[in-house]
C-alpha cells in the first residue's frame, strides 16, 4: 500500500495501530484497492478498542491513564491523545496482509464483536479489486490466487506471459 494511505489508516485509528506503543504497525501488506474496505474496518475497530478501555473502571476515556492518579500530561483532547505512560494492553492489529487472494487482519487480542467485523472486511475483500477497489473475483494466475477485476486478472496473465516469452526466448536465442 502506498505510503501516504498507510498514513490516513494510522491517523485514523491510533490506538488499533500502536501509536505510542511499543509495537506499532509499520506496514500494509496490501495492495491500494483495498484501502476502503481497511478505512472502515478501521474505524469501527478502533471504537470497539475505546470501549475496551473505558470498560477497565476508572481510566481516561482518552488516554488510558487512571483519571485519579496523573495530570494527563501529554492527553490532548480525542483526538490527538497519545499518552505512553501508562500503558494497558489494549487490542492492537499486528498485521495485516493479502493471502490467497483474501484480507487477513491480525489482532494482539479481539472481542467477539471486533471478529465479526474483521470477518466482514476479509469477506468484502473477497469480492473487490486489490489493485482498483472495483468489482473482483478471486483469479489464479500462474501460482497465486488474487482478487481482481478482470481488467487487472488480464494484465497480470499477459505480464506473466510477458515474463515466460521473456525467459524461453533468453534460454533459447544464441548469443
Amino acid at each position: 500500500m502506498k505510503e501516504a494511505l498507510s498514513r490516513k489508516l494510522v491517523e485514523s485509528a491510533p490506538r488499533l495501530y500502536g501509536i505510542g506503543s511499543k509495537r506499532p504497525l509499520a506496514y500494509f501488506e496490501v495492495q491500494d484497492g483495498w484501502y476502503n474496505i481497511l478505512l472502515d474496518l478501521s474505524k469501527k475497530l478502533e471504537v470497539e478498542i475505546q470501549r475496551s478501555a473505558v470498560e477497565h473502571n476508572g481510566l481516561c476515556s482518552w488516554c488510558d491513564h487512571p483519571e485519579n492518579s496523573h495530570q494527563h500530561e501529554g492527553c490532548i483532547g480525542e483526538e490527538n491523545c497519545f499518552c505512553i505512560e501508562f500503558a494497558i494492553e489494549l487490542p492492537q492489529a499486528v498485521q495485516v496482509k493479502e493471502k490467497f487472494g483474501g484480507l487477513r487482519f491480525y489482532m494482539s487480542q479481539e472481542t467477539p464483536e471486533m471478529s465479526l467485523l474483521i470477518d466482514e472486511a476479509c469477506l468484502a475483500s473477497k469480492a473487490t479489486c486489490e489493485v482498483c477497489a472495483e468489482k473482483g473475483r478471486l483469479h489464479t494466475i500462474g501460482m497465486w490466487v488474487s482478487c481482481l477485476c478482470d481488467k487487472h486478472a488480464e494484465k497480470q496473465n499477459r505480464k506473466i506471459a510477458d515474463r515466460r516469452g521473456a525467459q524461453t526466448t533468453a534460454q533459447v536465442a544464441p548469443k
